[in-house]
């Protein structure tokens, strides 16, 4: 479980689907003062190496190792961060499986990719149905 370093905390860095671009990998994370990097899955390359030995990872579709999760909950801050890659989800076509994990783990912010599209989106209430909704579906 990752835990807020301390005062002065700068932020984290978000990135998934690099599949074996280590140079361009090292040239984000040296342009970015982070308290932690979230890798999201498809790194493609040997965990243990820098840049990738330094950061929060899970494993993608792509990715060969078994010794790295394909699901993470982590603390920051106020947070808790469920991490993963998204194709055991079905990313690419609903975030509702995603959406229930997240309410399943108690996570209040979600970080996945595998779609290879930018996603950012606010959910202020979980998804419920009333029990007055759950009578009118039965007639």
């Amino acid at each position: 479980m990752i835990e807020e370093t301390g005062v002065g905390a700068m932020g984290i860095l978000v990135m998934s689907d690099s599949h074996g671009l280590v140079r361009e990998v090292e040239q984000v994370v040296k342009r970015h003062s982070v308290d932690h990097i979230f890798h999201c899955g498809d790194f493609c390359v040997d965990h243990t190496r820098p840049p990738f030995s330094g950061m929060k990872l899970v494993r993608g579709n792509c990715d060969t190792t078994k010794a790295v999760a394909t699901e993470a909950l982590s603390k920051w801050r106020d947070l808790t961060i469920l991490q993963t890659h998204g194709h055991l989800f079905g990313v690419k076509s609903s975030l509702l499986r995603l959406h229930y994990r997240a309410e399943e783990t108690g996570a209040n912010v979600v970080l996945f990719g595998h779609s290879h599209l930018p996603v950012c989106g606010v959910e202020r209430h979980p998804v419920r149905q009333s029990r007055q909704s759950a009578d009118a579906a039965r007639f």
